[in-house]
């Protein structure tokens, strides 16, 4: 929360740590004191009184003004963006911030300018987490056309969050540089770097679940081999049966076949319900995916196989083998058609997609092209690079995650020694006698 208000005079401004439910923030305000006695303008105190009226709008042009004038006081930009952050323009509160911090003649002002600029970031990225994050969710995409797509997504948005806290913790590092006193900058830092881990967690439990959901799931190219798989074992039965073979053996093959059908409808009917189910929890459209409907048709075909099968069966007991063969070469056909229909989906499909991603006039590349050598050492250079400026972020973090334990240390041992001074004016005098 960022307040402008006017004391004695002077321009003020009360900053305090970023409230997050279970995170290590500022216990109290912290108040930034501006120095504008030089400067004393009629738009800067009028400013300040639409500032206190909440006019923020009006208060905005006025300290606008006042850092255009000639005369301009050091505190109008740090003012101007006190109201942009009022009307809930962060992203304009955020720019005026950074220029009042690249302001010349004033350390302090810029400390407290990227102190500020810190608890702006903190906040868009925490608004761009709760709002954006959830529905770029990948898991409910994983039976979808592009799983994979879904997910670069979705890690795309983690990086893009990551390096916005990573730039929040950046600015609350600048102010310590200001101030190493300061244990408000100290415990905001701490949290940027409590949300950059958070997110990597959360990242790396996503891709389990999302890898462990689409392991349980059956897609389509894997149901249409074993479509056929079962349609060419059934046909292979029937044949058999057609020739005459005994009954009993005859019986004790198709039993094996009927239950690896019966898994695959299984199968697929768990897969239908677990990708229902996944997309009710993202609270998505209940409109399955081309991909669930495919399943749904093959679990669809796999129950009238099924039924075929016991047709057959029955047929084996009593000793029809023509009846039996029949119903086998039923049950192949069904198989087939099933698997083929998948096949041609699955086709439709990825020619669909191609079509929309392929850009107009422009053509595919082709494939086996040799790939350009200098292209291989540019991302070697680039990989050294990113490692060495990975190690050097490391030891900086290191060093600042001391600089916040020692301030507090200092800060508790500041709090123990005035509570055991106020226990000792508390304590009662013995009292003098004199006999």
């Amino acid at each position: 929360m960022i307040r402008c208000i006017h004391v004695t005079g002077l321009i003020a401004t009360l900053v305090v740590g970023a409230a997050v439910p279970g995170a290590p923030v500022a216990e109290g305000p912290s108040v930034r004191v501006v120095d504008v006695e030089r400067s004393a303008l009629e738009l800067m105190r009028e400013g300040v009184e639409r500032y206190d009226a909440g006019d923020f709008a009006e208060a905005e042009a006025l300290f606008r003004a006042a850092a255009l004038a000639d005369d301009a006081p050091l505190g109008a930009l740090f003012n101007e963006a006190c109201a942009l952050y009022r009307q809930g323009d962060l992203e304009g509160a955020a720019r005026a911030f950074r220029e009042a911090a690249a302001q010349r003649g004033a350390a302090r002002l810029a400390g407290n300018s990227a102190y500020n600029l810190g608890l702006v970031g903190l906040e868009r990225a925490d608004l761009e987490r709760e709002v954006g994050l959830e529905a770029l969710d990948p898991v409910p995409q994983v039976f979808g056309v592009d799983p994979d797509g879904a997910w670069r997504t979705y890690e795309d948005a983690i990086g893009a969050l990551i390096e916005q806290y990573a730039q929040a913790g950046a600015d609350f590092r600048e102010a310590l540089a200001s101030d190493p006193d300061d244990a408000d900058a100290a415990r905001n830092f701490a949290l940027t770097r409590q949300r950059i881990r958070t997110l990597q967690q959360e990242r790396k439990s996503k891709r389990q679940q999302f890898d462990q959901l689409r392991e349980q799931l059956l897609q389509p190219q894997d149901a249409a081999q074993q479509l056929e798989a079962l349609a060419q074992e059934q046909q292979q039965q029937a044949e058999t049966t057609a020739q005459g073979e005994q009954s009993q053996d005859a019986a004790s093959a198709q039993r094996q076949t009927s239950q690896e059908t019966q898994a695959l409808m299984d199968h697929a009917q768990e897969t239908s319900e677990l990708a229902q189910q996944a997309r009710r929890q993202a609270h998505q459209a209940s409109e399955p995916t081309p991909n669930e409907q495919m399943i749904e048709q093959a679990a669809q075909a796999l129950d009238q196989a099924r039924e075929q099968q016991e047709q057959a069966e029955q047929a084996l007991r009593q000793g029809d083998q023509q009846a039996a063969s029949q119903a086998q070469q039923d049950a192949a056909t069904t198989l087939r058609e099933a698997a083929q229909q998948l096949r041609d989906a699955m086709e439709q499909q990825s020619s669909d997609s191609q079509e929309g991603d392929q850009p107009p006039g422009e053509d595919q590349p082709q494939q086996g092209e040799p790939s350009d050598q200098s292209d291989q050492q540019g991302e070697g250079e680039a990989q050294t690079q990113a490692n060495a400026a990975e190690d050097a972020e490391a030891l900086l973090e290191q060093q600042v995650e001391q600089l916040i334990e020692y301030l507090l240390a200092k800060e508790e041992a500041q709090r123990d020694a005035l509570e055991a001074m106020q226990r000792a004016r508390a304590r009662p005098k013995p009292v003098e006698r004199d006999w």
